[in-house]
């Protein structure tokens, strides 16, 4: 019994102090790249600015957000909880350009989709010890883009499309000569296996689904949830034989040794003396259960 608790006290220990590491790093990491990013909010323009209005419009909600130039990133990028932030690659671009640009991550901002991702990563953080939580971080920024790009390009014409479209393409071509600003809790325009991820994306824009209904996303991930919750109903532990000074063979039945005795205080509580180690506090149905089993029960006992 002692040695599965120390497994388990050991595994518990290793689980929350790697958890705890792991979102340290990421907390720290996040402030710092915010702070960076933060140097740049004044590198803005009349432009981007009045761009940034006719997107706002275009929506039913409205949602506060600055649209700037970042010299640190070669994709445009959303990020930011509170204070939400559309960062621009810094380079020649036109209206037509900068309008998806910021559309794109304004619609991740309008879908809640930083929230999401924000989630995934604390996810990831705290099961870091699961494999299926890194299946779920490496896709979740190509369902989001998906899903974004779906919501955008819907109510287009296939001349608008192929604008859109056309304008992740010549971002493609700058991406590898420009810096690349890495930020776990942000959302990026394109990902880092672009070629796979970019085709996928455009034949999901160019033949999309007949009809995507708004809670497909969220019955997704509640399935995944779902299936992330029942892999704990198997839990793997490790054999255990007993020792021959632990078994008994009176009648030619072996029977378990119950070493100790049960007290149970004048205010009610059942401890647990064994020869070994103790005493232990035990909660009353537990030591019903080692009665039953033949360990010897004392009943206010005076010290």
């Amino acid at each position: 019994m002692s040695r599965e608790i120390s497994f388990l006290s050991l595994f518990l220990n290793i689980w929350c102090l790697g958890a705890l590491l792991l979102v340290a790093i990421f907390v720290i990491q996040y402030i710092i790249s915010l702070r960076r990013i933060n140097r740049y909010s004044t590198c803005t323009s009349e432009t981007i600015d009045l761009i940034l209005n006719k997107v706002q419009s275009e929506y039913p909600r409205k949602i506060r957000a600055k649209a700037f130039i970042c010299p640190e990133t070669a994709v445009p990028m959303g990020i930011g909880l509170l204070r939400k932030k559309i960062l621009l690659p810094y380079g020649k671009y036109s209206n037509k350009e900068l309008y998806y640009m910021i559309k794109h991550e304004y619609t991740h901002f309008y879908n809640r989709d930083l929230v999401v991702k924000f989630l995934v990563v604390m996810f990831s953080c705290i099961f870091w010890w699961n494999p299926a939580v890194y299946m779920l971080l490496r896709d979740i920024s190509q369902i989001l883009e998906i899903k974004c790009d779906l919501t955008i390009t819907q109510q287009l014409d296939n001349v608008k499309k192929n604008e859109y479209l056309k304008t992740i393409l010549n971002l493609l071509k700058s991406q590898d000569k420009g810096p690349k600003l890495k930020v776990l809790g942000a959302l990026g325009m394109m990902k880092g296996d672009k070629d796979k991820a970019l085709v996928e994306r455009f034949r999901v824009v160019l033949t999309p689904p007949k009809r995507v209904r708004k809670w497909t996303f969220s019955v997704i991930v509640t399935l995944y949830l779902i299936a992330f919750g029942l892999s704990y109903m198997a839990v793997i532990q490790p054999a255990y034989r007993p020792q021959n000074h632990e078994l008994i063979s009176d009648n030619g039945n072996v029977e378990p040794i119950l070493e100790g005795y049960i007290v149970k205080e004048e205010n009610g509580d059942y401890i647990l003396y064994s020869n070994k180690k103790g005493p232990y506090k035990i909660e009353e149905e537990t030591a019903k259960i080692f009665i039953s089993l033949g360990m010897d029960f004392r009943e206010d006992l005076v010290k």
